[in-house]
């Protein structure tokens, strides 16, 4: 996370954050960067991160009439912020991986990729052919 802020000079204002497929989300940018950039100030190691990061919000001029932040619980700002840290992580692990797919397909040639059976889900629900059952 610091790896990413450390990217931008003013960071509550400039960060970039990139969503994945969730249309549902209720949270603006403004709110998820100042999420992101109290983590960074507190640290992820702290007991009572979550009800600072509260307290901050409370106190903070750029949210006095965003009744939606103001109203969020402790848990609710915890499970948001787990999700951010989740995206942050995702995106650069796709980075490192697209460094890392450079650098092999230089090295070696290429090889086949094995498609895989399927989702389980969707395997487990398939309609199975039943056993003939014996009639008296």
């Amino acid at each position: 996370m610091r790896e990413k802020l450390s990217q931008y000079r003013a960071p509550l204002q400039q960060l970039q954050i990139q969503y994945n497929q969730n249309k549902g989300k209720v949270y603006t940018e403004e709110e998820d960067r100042f999420l992101l950039v109290m983590l960074d100030k507190f640290g992820l190691g702290r007991e009572d991160l979550y009800e600072r990061i509260r307290e901050e919000i409370r106190e903070s001029p750029l949210f006095r009439f965003d009744w939606f932040f103001l109203s969020r619980t402790s848990l609710e700002i915890q499970r948001r912020c787990t999700t951010l840290l989740t995206m942050v992580m995702r995106e650069f692990g796709e980075e490192k991986r697209g460094l890392e797919d450079d650098d092999s397909r230089e090295s070696t040639p290429a090889a086949k990729k094995v498609k895989k059976a399927g989702n389980k889900l969707v395997e487990s629900l398939k309609v199975r052919p039943l056993s003939p059952m014996k009639l008296i």
